[in-house]
């Protein structure tokens, strides 16, 4: 185990996507679910920070990309809603084909309107949102900065607007968990930079930990 995490890449039914990942050799894996658009531009470091800090208890976690994020080689403008919940299913079988055991889901946010897609042992969410919450700020910067052909920047196709527009977290089988805690102040996609908040990371590794041990014992 080590605080720098590895990089690499698994199969998704539109071609190979990055991810990165802190390794670890028992059975606690853990498929992180980000947020998208710019929710996950202000969120990335704390999910990369939440991974570090369990990794540290000996928990292993893996941060997809998802086809048109990142470091993918799709043009966001090509991908569907649809491909980013095959995308996860692909993911999450990935994980478990060479872990042997199936990870547990960690959704943020938007994720958690795919984390259903998942194959997972459990699945634990934070500040669930639906997808016309997630699409709302968007559209009023857009209407702002009177821009055409995207939106707040992101040149989403009209199929995948609809697609999140009517996307809700759903229900699933086996054991899910709403994390209660709370940021201090504006949350940290709300805020106007991105930025660090210490304890909130703690409390939600904290969280997140005590969720996929119980769940290992049963």
């Amino acid at each position: 185990m080590t605080d720098d995490p590895e990089t690499g890449c698994y199969p998704s039914r539109s071609g190979d996507e990055q991810y990165i990942r802190f390794y670890s050799k028992n059975d606690l894996q853990i498929l992180f679910i980000e947020p998208f658009f710019e929710e996950r531009n202000f969120l990335r470091h704390t999910v990369v920070e939440i991974a570090r800090a369990i990794s540290r208890q000996g928990i292993g976690s893996f941060i997809p990309d998802w086809p048109g994020t990142g470091e993918s080689p799709l043009a966001l403008a090509d991908v569907s809603f649809g491909d980013w919940r095959n995308a996860v299913r692909d993911a999450s079988r990935w994980v478990h084909g060479i872990t042997g055991h199936l990870p547990h889901i960690a959704a943020l946010r938007g994720g958690t309107l795919l984390d259903d897609a998942a194959i997972g042992a459990s699945r634990w969410r934070f500040a669930t949102a639906t997808g016309a919450e997630i699409l709302r700020p968007m559209r009023r910067a857009a209407s702002l900065s009177g821009e055409e052909g995207t939106l707040a920047g992101y040149p989403i196709s009209s199929q995948m607007i609809a697609e999140i527009e009517d996307a809700t977290p759903q229900a699933v089988v086996g054991a899910i968990h709403e994390c209660p805690v709370l940021s201090q102040g504006a949350p940290l996609w709300r805020r106007a930079e991105p930025g660090e908040d210490h304890q909130l990371v703690a409390a939600l590794a904290d969280d997140l930990a005590q969720w996929v041990q119980a769940c290992a014992q049963g």
